[in-house]
C-alpha cells in the first residue's frame, strides 16, 4: 500500500471561513478582471493536435513561425490568461507533476471519465496537451483509454509504476444516455454514427476507485423540453450508480 503523511486537522471555524470563502469566490469570480498575453511556453502545448482537425491551426502557425518577426512563439488566440482582480485568483495547475499531486495525491482520484460531445472531447485533448504529451489522447467518436504516469513527485521510489498510474477513459455520447437501460439515442442512426457509444455499465462497475467524472450535453439536444428530460435521465442514471465516493463535473451548454 502507499501512503502519504495526513494533513492538519481543520477546525471547525477553519471549515466554516473556507466554505464561506468557496461560496463568496463562486459569485465574484470572472466579473472582475482583465486578459493578459503571456507568451509563456509552460501554458502551451509542446506539439499540436492532431486528430479531427482540432489542431490544424495551430500546425499552420508554427510552419510559418520561423518567418515571424512579431515575437509571437505560440498561437495567439492560445496565449491569453485571465487575472482574476478579487482574491478568487483560479489556482491553475502547471505541468503533470502539480495536476498529479492534486488529483492523485490529494483527492486521491484513480480515474477521470469524460462523456458527452465534442466539447468535452476538446476538454480532453487539451488536458491532454497541458499535461506535456506529445501524442493525441485518441479519436473521438470510438472510446477509448489511456493512462498518466503519476509517479514523479507524488510517489516513492520503492513503489512499483502500477501505483501511480491514473487512468483515463472516454466515451462519446451526446445526450449522456443509460444504454443499459436501453434508452440509447433518440435515433438509430445516431448510435451508427458513435454519436451514443454505451458507457454507464463501464463507469459504475469498471472500478472501485474513487473517479472524476467529467460530462457534458445539450448542443446536440434540439428543444428545451427534450434537454430537461436528457439532464433528468442522467441524474437518475447517476442516482442508481451509488458511487457516493466519486466527483461529478457537469460542464453547462445550452440546448
Amino acid at each position: 500500500a502507499v501512503s502519504f503523511p495526513s494533513p492538519r486537522s481543520s477546525t471547525a471555524a477553519e471549515v466554516a471561513t473556507t466554505d464561506a470563502r468557496v461560496s463568496s469566490c463562486l459569485e465574484v469570480r470572472g466579473k472582475s478582471g482583465q486578459w493578459v498575453y503571456r507568451n509563456d511556453s509552460g501554458w502551451s502545448y509542446k506539439t499540436p493536435i492532431r486528430v479531427d482537425g482540432a489542431g490544424k491551426a495551430d500546425i499552420v502557425f508554427r510552419s510559418q513561425v520561423r518567418g515571424n518577426t512579431t515575437g509571437m512563439t505560440f498561437l495567439p488566440v492560445t496565449s491569453w490568461m485571465w487575472n482574476e482582480d478579487s482574491d478568487c485568483e483560479i489556482h491553475r495547475l502547471k505541468g503533470k507533476d502539480e495536476f498529479c499531486r492534486v488529483v492523485f495525491r490529494r483527492l486521491k482520484i484513480r480515474r477521470l471519465f469524460f462523456v458527452g460531445d465534442s466539447l468535452t472531447y476538446m476538454f480532453l485533448e487539451s488536458m491532454w496537451k497541458l499535461l506535456g504529451h506529445t501524442d493525441d489522447p485518441g479519436k473521438q467518436f470510438a472510446p477509448f483509454h489511456r493512462t498518466i504516469d503519476c509517479g514523479n513527485g507524488v510517489g516513492s521510489s520503492n513503489a512499483s509504476t502500477s501505483q501511480f498510474l491514473l487512468d483515463v477513459a472516454y466515451v462519446r455520447n451526446d445526450f449522456l444516455t443509460n444504454q443499459t437501460q436501453k434508452k440509447g439515442c433518440p435515433s438509430p442512426e445516431l448510435n451508427k454514427d458513435g454519436l451514443c457509444n454505451a458507457w454507464f455499465h463501464e463507469y459504475s462497475n469498471g472500478t472501485s476507485d474513487k473517479t472524476l467524472l467529467i460530462v457534458n450535453t445539450g448542443l446536440h439536444v434540439h428543444g428545451q423540453a427534450t434537454f430537461e428530460q436528457v439532464f433528468d435521465d442522467f441524474v437518475d442514471t447517476i442516482e442508481d450508480s451509488h458511487r457516493t465516493n466519486d466527483i461529478i463535473v457537469y460542464r453547462t451548454a445550452v440546448p
